[in-house]
């Protein structure tokens, strides 16, 4: 039983980020079942943002080590959701029909949208990290990095997987268990109580205002969601706790 829990947990990391794990034991059926662990992921990659302010921030002006902190994290998940994030800009920006826009998001080369939405992204991301108070800051990478990733598993227990055709997201149109469900959902509550609960609970519901609004368009666009857009949801929902808790911070 260990063995397998550990088995999944590692298999999470070695598929969503560039952090180096045990020898794994692969199937799609376990790569759907390793989800319980997922939002895991990020409270390791906020984690080691937090770190890096917490080394640097003596030495090194605040600004640095927040620039510092945002590529330690984007080396540690191979910048994957942000990818997906810049794909699906481009795949609803430049696509006209459904074939068009899933074969954009597959492309792997970047086109204007997604390329201004990353830079625009990063900016804002940085703007509103350097602005936080210290402690604050380093609180809210680990939360925004882990609830962030509960939101896909909403998408693939209510939606459809779009593509038919082989793909890296194949394992995300299985459904999931309920006790995976509900023990990642777990890790995203208890990632939470690291902030106010007034920021607390207006993340919960920009997360689901988020989630619904992309899950209404996504089906609409191209009847369901792919790996790309379960990447854009990632991002939209830390950078909306991020706007949350600055407005918080600023105004209480």
């Amino acid at each position: 039983m260990i063995k397998r829990e550990l088995n999944l947990l590692f298999l999470t990391f070695q598929y969503y980020s560039r952090i180096p794990t045990p020898r794994t034991e692969y199937s799609e059926k376990a790569l759907s079942e390793a989800f319980r662990y997922f939002p895991l992921v990020g409270a390791f990659v906020g984690g080691l943002g937090a770190v890096t302010c917490l080394a640097t921030g003596y030495f090194l002006p605040w600004e640095v080590s927040v620039l510092l902190a945002m590529i330690v994290m984007t080396l540690a998940t191979g910048a994957i959701h942000e990818d997906g994030f810049a794909d699906t800009f481009d795949g609803f920006g430049g696509g006209y029909d459904r074939e068009r826009i899933l074969a954009i998001m597959r492309d792997s080369s970047s086109g204007v949208f997604g390329v201004v939405a990353l830079i625009l992204l990063f900016g804002l991301r940085f703007f509103l990290l350097k602005n936080l108070p210290r402690e604050t800051m380093m609180l809210a990478l680990v939360a925004a990095e882990t609830s962030a990733r509960v939101m896909p598993l909403f998408f693939i227990e209510s939606s459809d997987y779009a593509r038919k055709d082989a793909s890296k997201g194949m394992h995300t149109r299985n459904k999931l268990s309920p006790f995976t469900f509900g023990l990642a959902i777990l890790w995203g509550l208890l990632s939470l109580l690291l902030l106010p609960w007034q920021v607390a609970l207006g993340a919960a519901g920009a997360y689901a205002l988020i989630f619904l609004s992309i899950k209404s368009y996504a089906e609409k666009k191209v009847g369901g969601y792919t790996g790309d857009i379960l990447g854009f949801l990632i991002v939209t929902c830390h950078t909306a706790l991020l706007l949350i808790l600055s407005f918080y911070t600023t105004n209480f």
